[in-house]
């Protein structure tokens, strides 16, 4: 199963998603990471196996993050 998500989406904040199978939190086992677009992170069951792929940004890579790095947060006055 692949998904496209949005960098404003909530898996960006590595929300691990339920198996469909038998319900229990995935875990991330793989990030296949890409320069030109999302990375396609892959998330496995711990109980049953079942693996699912979600194309996702990497949260550092997202706009509030990179004006973070930039240096646009300063200590209050």
């Amino acid at each position: 199963m692949l998904q496209r998500r949005s960098s404003d989406s909530s898996l960006t904040l590595i929300e691990r998603p339920c198996c469909p199978k038998c319900q229990i939190c995935m875990m991330l086992v793989d990030v296949a990471q890409s320069f030109a677009g999302p990375d396609l992170w892959t998330f496995e069951c711990p109980k049953c196996d079942v693996d699912y792929k979600a194309l996702a940004e990497d949260p550092i890579k997202t706009k509030k993050a990179v004006g973070w790095l930039k240096g646009e947060l300063r200590r209050p006055d």
